[in-house]
């Protein structure tokens, strides 16, 4: 036969552990979306660190490219450049200069490189070498070609590519990380990657146009890569034009996306084209050259703001997961901080009103409580006070 005191504390132990464990199994389903939802706070906190460094080189890698063709192609030419053109260089240059001070800051935090750190590293020596060259090219632009250092022109281009050419595989870099976020993050990069293709035709072809000027005409050369990039710009525009035309995008992106198509496939389509025609067949053009620079900076300027905003749309889609992340995180949280509260009353309720009774009423001393004469005859209690009665029986433990 179980002996009492053995059942008392098997049944009291049972029922402790039962609870224990049925208190454990809600907290560990509760800590595992807390896991997740840390996990995806600190995945949208890193995406957005990196869509931020992304748009800081962009803009950095936009202005310096459309400050670089221009300025080639003044300095080569015979002619000085006016002041009207050498100022919005200069407009230009300003927003340049600080948004690549900006990369030089930002990537010392943000990995932009990957495994090629030898881009970051000559960064800062690339862009103090392009500072440098820019301060003999600015009285150069002012002077006729006669009175310029030979190779001038050469020596900026190469600079200023160099500066270029890192930007961009930078840009290309965090583009890619920024894509592998979610579908949604990776269709906004496949905009921003072809409005930027996009624009690329635009520029470099508004390079051959002057490198025509400055030789009075165009080359069959010439023509065939103004036209291959030409039909580049306007074969990724049209893809662009598609993705943009599904729903879920942003009403940013595709506001930009319809002002880059007027600015730079009509309104600068219109100075380009009778231009370019009048070159090819070796007649004097309707628009002189920095007209037609002037009429394309708007152009680009537009292109670039679809990649722009696409960018930014990425980054505030990482910003609002990291906040639907932070949300989820103190709802869970205080429900597991109620969940330990609640299990551990209801361990101690458990405790005082169930295993502390079970363990009494099964105990010896249970079963047998103390009798008195008073307890047994209360009416007879004064007629028999004097009366001899046994010793009343008392509970004793066994030893």
């Amino acid at each position: 036969m179980i002996s009492s005191t053995r059942l008392t504390l098997t049944i009291g132990a049972l029922l402790r552990t039962l609870f224990a464990v049925m208190l454990m199994l809600v907290v560990g389903a509760l800590a595992l979306p807390i896991y997740g939802d840390l996990q995806q706070k600190a995945e949208s906190e890193r995406i957005t660190g990196i869509a931020r460094a992304g748009l800081t080189v962009f803009t950095a890698l936009q202005n310096t490219r459309t400050e670089r063709g221009p300025t080639r192609t003044t300095l080569e030419g015979k002619e000085p450049g006016s002041q009207s053109f050498i100022a919005g260089l200069m407009a230009l240059r300003a927003k340049s200069e600080p948004a690549v001070l900006a990369v030089l800051e930002q990537c010392g935090v943000t990995d932009c490189v990957g495994e090629a750190r030898d881009i970051y590293a000559g960064l800062p020596a690339s862009v103090e070498k392009l500072a440098s060259i820019r301060k003999e090219v600015d009285p150069a632009m002012r002077a006729p070609l006669s009175e310029r250092r030979p190779n001038l022109a050469k020596d900026f281009n190469a600079a200023a590519t160099d500066v270029i050419d890192r930007l961009e595989k930078m840009s290309n870099v965090l583009g890619e990380k920024v894509r592998m976020a979610d579908a949604e993050t990776a269709e906004l990069m496949e905009i921003k990657q072809l409005a930027w293709l996009a624009r690329d035709g635009v520029g470099l072809e508004r390079t051959v146009l002057g490198d025509a000027f400055n030789a009075k005409g165009m080359s069959p050369a010439m023509q065939k890569k103004a036209t291959e990039l030409r039909a580049r710009s306007e074969v990724t525009w049209s893809l662009v034009r598609e993705l943009v035309a599904r729903p879920g995008v942003p009403d940013d992106v595709a506001s930009a996306v319809a002002t880059a198509h007027e600015l730079a496939f009509s309104t600068y389509e219109k100075i380009r084209k009778p231009v370019f025609e009048a070159l090819a067949a070796g007649q004097p053009t309707p628009t002189p050259y920095e007209d037609v620079v002037n009429a394309s900076n708007p152009a680009l300027e537009a292109l670039t703001a679809v990649a722009e905003n696409a960018m930014t749309a990425a980054q505030r889609h990482a910003e609002r997961k990291g906040d639907e992340a932070s949300r989820n995180l103190l709802f869970h949280s205080l429900l597991l901080g109620l969940a330990v509260v609640v299990g551990l009353a209801g361990f101690i309720v458990v405790h005082r009103r169930v295993t502390t009774p079970i363990a009494t009423m099964t105990s010896p001393c249970g079963a047998s409580p103390t009798v008195t004469r008073e307890s047994l005859f209360p009416a007879r209690r004064a007629a028999t006070r004097s009366a001899p009665w046994p010793r009343p029986w008392r509970c004793s433990k066994p030893a």
